[in-house]
């Protein structure tokens, strides 16, 4: 059987690659054991641990249960477990992308693993991997010397200033566009000629790109400039390219066009560089004004090294690597024009790092060809100064340096964070967490994740997978399961009060602040915990407490006062304890319910284990 015929493409390069070999290796440049090589081994080293040594440190911040974006797919879950239309919803775009395809990978992993969520994590390790394994072919393919920016390579690509993407499952999008986009690239700028294996990878690359991350569709732009600027490339090919990214480009221009909004020249480019000055940024949030000049800066010294190789002749290297910060400047230019609105420090979010980093790439490998030289066949041993050799070096070390500098900055920050984290998951896990607990750290939409709770443990999903439950042919039996006790929980006997003297009139003004005392009797055999005469590791988790909330006219509850009331020691079984405590009235007048109740915090409510809630009818009026 033969091999396909490569597609017609001339050109110096291609044509005697056919001969003799494109690129020396480092040992053919001078000798079986060069400097070279020495050098590209250890720098393939370190990019080798690289990954390995952010995955250690991050990776145990991980937890089970959704953050952020992640709560969207409790509608899919929720509707594939009810027999509804779950295929919509994972077709549906959500905040200005088309994130079709990651979807459908998360929902095909949760049928596997119960949606571990931590598993989506380690999926973006894996695809952002990939990324860096095809940009180090991409520096192969352009001249094996260049492997020594392996190490700068791996450190930019895993930047610990990237740390949303990597502590959080649904960042994956954005991994699985990249790694598509940079591989359709990859597949299209070869400098050998374009068989139609390659047409076909870029081509489907593209598509995952673009349904994968909101600027995954400037791939087919890109590739499309690489296809047109290849010698004596046929014609029909090229055009069937541009009619299938305009078709990508209107697909996705129709399902979430209204959200790009219409912001002014200067607040694009004010937020553009931004974004751009954070990619080189030694601290984790930068200050603006800062970022802005490193991006005018960066951006200057880009066109600047694609001019001066251009005049050496260097058109195959500007080519493959001049498209690849292309790529990113215009995948950042959209993010600028969709999200000016958010306020322009919104463009220093850690997540735009992974689109903007070829930028940085495309710099280093460009610099570095200046210093020592490009490979030509009329000469293929070139002489590298001392001197270039040097500047060469002092270009490499800051850009390996730089990712790391970010993170020692972040990383303690984020395991104080990762705490905080684990403690609200605790309580919203339990139905115990209050509203700014919720925004805090998980989603600002609070309804959203009270209702994603209530689906995840019905369903044993995530944090709940690990709770026995039982099956019911193809759908999961809807019985609220019996969370699994803790170290220092209470069983459930312990959930059990009676409410005495509540000293609360039944008609209060409006906005007002209200003495109030109220006895509890602990009328179970079991002794309530306030830790208040020892030390407790877990700060105010699994402490016993009051606290109330207010039932609207048209019953729709309030979250719970964030302000614990506090008892002043432990409760033993059968005690009776005074309390006196303030309670802040509405604003608005009209007819409310005041409900007050119990919680041992991080575990659960005592009205969640059978117990009566002390509710008061009370008219506020106006002032």
């Amino acid at each position: 059987m033969t091999s396909p015929r490569p597609l017609p493409d001339a050109g110096t390069v291609q044509d005697s690659q056919q001969t003799s070999p494109a690129h020396p290796t480092p040992s053919d440049i001078n000798g079986a054991t060069s400097p070279w090589t020495y050098a590209s081994t250890v720098s393939l080293t370190i990019a080798a641990f690289t990954p390995l040594i952010l995955f250690l440190h991050f990776f145990p911040l991980v937890t089970n249960l959704p953050i952020w974006d992640q709560w969207i797919m409790i509608e899919v879950w929720e509707a594939y477990y009810q027999g509804g239309d779950y295929l919509s919803l994972l077709l549906k775009p959500y905040n200005g992308h088309i994130n079709t395809i990651p979807k459908f990978v998360f929902f095909g992993l949760g049928l596997l693993t119960d949606w571990n969520l931590r598993i989506e994590v380690v999926l973006s390790y894996v695809t952002a991997l990939g990324t860096l394994v095809i940009t180090l072919l991409m520096l192969r393919d352009t001249d094996r010397r260049l492997m020594i920016l392996a190490a700068p390579f791996a450190a930019v690509v895993f930047s610990a200033g990237q740390y949303e993407n990597f502590m959080s499952g649904w960042p994956f999008v954005q991994h699985l566009s990249q790694f598509s986009a940079t591989l359709a690239l990859f597949a299209l700028t070869r400098p050998k000629p374009i068989r139609p294996p390659h047409i076909m990878v870029g081509a489907i690359a593209t598509i995952v790109a673009t349904y994968s991350w909101g600027t995954g569709f400037t791939a087919g732009i890109v590739c499309f400039l690489a296809l047109v600027s290849r010698a004596r490339f046929p014609k029909w090919i090229t055009f069937s390219w541009f009619v299938g990214t305009c078709a990508l480009f209107t697909s996705v221009f129709v399902n979430v066009g209204d959200g790009l909004g219409r912001p002014s020249i200067g607040a694009v480019f004010s937020f553009f560089t931004a974004m751009v000055g954070n990619l080189v940024s030694v601290v984790a949030t930068p200050d603006l004004k800062v970022a802005q000049t490193a991006g005018v800066i960066l951006l200057v010294v880009l066109g600047a090294v694609v001019g001066v190789c251009l005049r050496k002749g260097m058109f195959e290297e500007v080519r493959r690597w001049g498209l690849f910060a292309l790529m990113a400047l215009a995948g950042d230019g959209m993010i600028a024009i969709g999200r000016t609105y958010s306020g322009i420090q919104q463009a220093l979010v850690s997540h735009y790092i992974t689109t903007g980093y070829p930028v940085v790439l495309t710099v280093l490998v460009l610099l570095v060809l200046l210093l020592i030289g490009p490979h030509r066949e009329a000469d293929p041993r070139p002489h590298v100064s001392p001197a270039n050799l040097i500047a060469a070096a002092i270009l490499i070390l800051p850009a390996i340096a730089q990712p790391w500098l970010v993170f020692s900055n972040p990383f303690p920050t984020q395991k104080r964070w990762s705490k905080i984290c684990r403690d609200d998951m605790r309580k919203i896990s339990s139905g115990t967490a209050t509203d700014s607990e919720i925004i805090r750290s998980h989603e600002a939409n609070v309804q959203m994740v009270r209702h994603g709770v209530k689906v995840l443990r019905r369903y044993r999903l995530a944090v709940f997978a690990d709770i026995p439950g039982q099956y019911q042919g193809h759908y999961r039996e809807q019985v609220p399961p019996t969370p699994t006790p803790g170290p220092e929980d209470l069983p459930s006997a312990a959930f059990k009060l009676h409410w005495k003297n509540l000293g609360f009139p039944t008609r209060v003004k409006a906005g007002t602040v209200v003495p109030t005392t109220l006895d509890v009797v602990n009328s179970s055999n079991h002794l309530w915990p306030t830790f208040e005469n020892n030390d407790s590791k877990n700060g105010d988790a699994y402490k016993v407490r009051l606290s109330y909330r207010w039932l609207g006219a048209a019953h729709r509850l309030s979250d719970y006062n964030e302000r614990r009331i506090d008892f002043e020691s432990d409760v033993a079984p059968g005690a009776v304890v005074s309390l006196q405590f303030d309670i802040r009235v509405p604003r608005k007048a009209g007819r409310y319910k005041l409900q007050i109740d119990a919680v041992q915090d991080g575990v659960s409510w005592f009205e969640d284990r059978g117990a009566e809630t002390l509710v008061l009818p009370v008219r506020v009026t106006e002032r």
